[in-house]
């Protein structure tokens, strides 16, 4: 697992998305954060940053403290600006078009934002050009049905409505039928 806690993680990964967007003519990059959470945990620049600005060691608080959460998800945005910065000057730089960026999340806010993932503060910046919301399954599980029910499914377009932001939502379980697929 990488952890983007570190700057030199993130700058890794930065450069990954670099050397596409220059070798290839891609029109957007993916970010998979579904994939092995969570994305952030107890890392030393987490922990002593936390602890500068509250006084308190997060490891003795309840994992689901506010403070702490909105402390960790402000280093996966941190990302999400230098993922932006960095498409935009590359595009800028190649004489492109600007580079897209999707972020696939879990369905689930409560879950995204214990995973690091302040969707809302992304939407609002403008971090993220399409978002794919997995499910709505806890734990990311891929074998339940993704939108059982339709209002969870609005509530992901309501967050978007009115930004630049657009949402495609993944159908899940991967083993539907052909109409299974189109009336989902």
């Amino acid at each position: 697992r990488i952890s983007y806690a570190f700057p030199a993680a993130r700058q890794y990964v930065l450069s990954v998305l670099r050397e596409i967007v220059e070798r290839y003519p891609v029109d957007g990059i993916a970010l998979i954060y579904i994939r092995r959470p969570p994305l952030l945990d107890y890392e030393a620049p987490l922990v002593d940053s936390f602890i500068a600005e509250h006084g308190v060691d997060p490891r003795q608080l309840n994992e689901r403290d506010e403070r702490w959460l909105r402390h960790r998800a402000g280093f996966l945005t941190q990302f999400m600006r230098e993922v932006r910065a960095e498409m935009a000057a590359l595009a800028a730089g190649l004489g492109r078009k600007p580079v897209a960026i999707t972020a696939m999340v879990s369905g689930r806010e409560d879950e995204n934002f214990f995973y690091g993932m302040d969707i809302q503060g992304w939407i609002k910046e403008g971090l993220v050009d399409t978002l794919i919301p997995y499910t709505m399954a806890p734990a990311l599980d891929s074998t339940a049905e993704a939108w059982p029910v339709a209002g969870d499914a609005a509530r992901w377009a309501e967050m978007a409505r009115g930004t630049s932001t657009e949402v495609a939502f993944s159908v899940l379980p991967r083993h539907k039928s052909a109409e299974d697929y189109r009336r989902k």
